[in-house]
């Protein structure tokens, strides 16, 4: 009886009466219960097709949530590269007013010729053939460029050095590894032993280090391998590093690091940099897969405060090199007997592991007590340039020790060549990292423009995907701030191209 009130009250109900005439036309004759029956027949299928509707409503109110997200992070974007413009007017203006000045004081005087004290009387003091002597201070510019080429004053005019110091100060303490300097270690190609490299024209020795010691810039390449010469071509530059050295090797090289000089590893360094603020990581624990030079641990041992950083490379041979040859102060080598300042400040916070990094890691996993990371960086390739499949297939022993390997918020970051399936890859490490509401870690991709490589991030946490970028850009403006970066962070992040997952 419920069921034929109910079917009667909707059979009376103008939305849902069926079309008499349209039946009647059709020969369709139905009495007063097939009309109730037909009705609830339409009772069954509407919630199905309601649910459908909710759900492309939903889709729909999601999608314009992700839009207004996406236009929030540009306007963020568009902001921070207009305050940077700002600030780098500012820095120009003020850089040509104190150019300006150096010139009208050139006119009288040369800052370069030391000023002669009252006990002085030797006549050849106050001459202007004194040549400029590196290491002493005498003014402001100077300080940050202690290695400016030595010039006779009578060849050239005597303002030469005060404009040439005073307009690339700036830039010089900003950057000691800009792109600028790319030709004094790119050089013409002329084969050179593999513990020597270019010499630096900016000499910035660190203190501590004894008299006579110098830097040079030292770039690793490594050979093609007769089986995969055909296919891989010729060698190329896998990394660079400006290293200091001293005249006699009493002390093994050491790279300077707060120097990194190719585009990619800046944009890599930013990014988990930036990331572990947005996090608010503590005395973070880092896992770098591939050595390399050890650039980039290297710098991020010494940029991010109380940091613990591991590398794990699988060649003994690329430990090494680093070592001995490239400065990494993290491993062994042999020809040098002293302990420098940072090898010093450094030990027990960077080590190299020499080993397979997935291997490990599956390892380190299954140990209830093993090393729990926040962030874990992938920068390794095979002899044909090629990230192993191991390190980032899904099924994979590395995607599989994520979940443990990494604390409840943490970064997995991956320097990948163009070509590369990083969409398959992040999908991957998404599926791995999916929290308890079914919920996917958000991902970003951000293709460095100068090389086309990808940088690569999958954070463990809430959030969408336009959210973690937004507040990695305003993280690597706080990191900015610190003044431990001398590159421009946050442009390394806004200057890509950004897909997000």
């Amino acid at each position: 009886m419920v069921k034929t009130r109910r079917c009667e009250r909707y059979c009376d109900n103008a939305a849902l009466r069926l079309p008499e005439a349209l039946l009647e036309a059709k020969g369709v004759l139905l009495d007063s219960f097939s009309k109730q029956l037909v009705v609830m027949l339409l009772l069954e299928f509407l919630p199905q097709q309601n649910q459908t509707t909710m759900e492309m409503l939903r889709q729909q109110s999601l999608t314009m949530q992700q839009n207004q997200q996406m236009c929030a992070a540009m306007l963020r974007r568009m902001n921070l590269e207009e305050k940077r413009r700002n600030e780098a007017d500012e820095k120009a203006a003020e850089t040509a007013r104190i150019a300006a000045e150096a010139a009208l004081k050139a006119k009288t005087s040369d800052p370069f010729v030391p000023t002669p004290s009252a006990s002085t009387s030797s006549p050849s003091a106050l001459t202007g053939s004194a040549s400029y002597t590196p290491g002493v201070a005498q003014n402001r510019a100077e300080k940050y460029l202690p290695a400016l080429p030595v010039i006779d004053h009578q060849g050239m005019g005597k303002g030469w050095h005060t404009l040439h110091a005073a307009f690339f100060a700036e830039i010089s303490r900003r950057d000691p590894g800009r792109r600028e300097l790319r030709c004094e270690y790119s050089g013409p190609g002329e084969e050179r032993p593999p513990d020597t490299g270019y010499r630096a024209s900016e000499q910035q020795v660190p203190p501590g280090w004894p008299t006579g010691s110098f830097q040079e810039w030292r770039s690793l390449a490594f050979e093609s391998a007769p089986e995969t010469a055909k296919e891989r071509g010729p060698p190329f530059i896998q990394s660079v590093s400006k290293v200091t050295c001293t005249a006699d090797g009493r002390w093994l090289p050491e790279a300077d690091p707060q120097v990194l000089a190719l585009n990619y590893p800046k944009t890599l360094a930013a990014s988990v940099a930036a990331s572990l603020v947005m996090m608010d990581a503590r005395s973070p624990r880092i896992l770098v897969i591939g050595l390399g030079s050890g650039s980039v641990p290297l710098w991020l041992a010494n940029a991010v405060p109380d940091s613990s950083v591991d590398v794990v490379e699988l060649e003994e041979a690329v430990i090494r090199a680093a070592g001995e040859a490239l400065g990494f102060p993290a491993a062994g080598g042999s020809g040098g007997t002293g302990s420098s300042p940072l090898r010093r400040a450094l030990r027990g916070r960077l080590q190299a592991i020499c080993g397979d990094g997935a291997a490990l890691a599956a390892e380190w996993a299954a140990d209830p007590h093993g090393p729990r990371y926040d962030a874990v960086i992938i920068d390794a390739y095979d002899a044909l340039n090629r990230v192993p499949r191991p390190l980032w297939d899904e099924a994979g022993p590395l995607a599989e020790a994520l979940p443990v390997l990494l604390k409840e918020r943490a970064v997995v970051a991956a320097n990948v060549p163009p070509g590369f399936p990083t969409e398959e890859m992040l999908r991957g490490f998404q599926k791995r990292l999916q929290g308890s509401k079914a919920q996917a870690a958000p991902a970003l991709a951000l293709e460095v423009p100068e090389t086309a490589n990808t940088v690569a991030l999958v954070l463990r946490g809430s959030g969408s995907a336009v959210e973690f970028y937004g507040h990695l850009c305003e993280a690597a403006e706080r990191f900015q701030q610190s003044g431990v970066c001398l590159f421009d962070a946050p442009e390394r992040l806004t200057k890509c191209a950004v897909q997000a997952w």
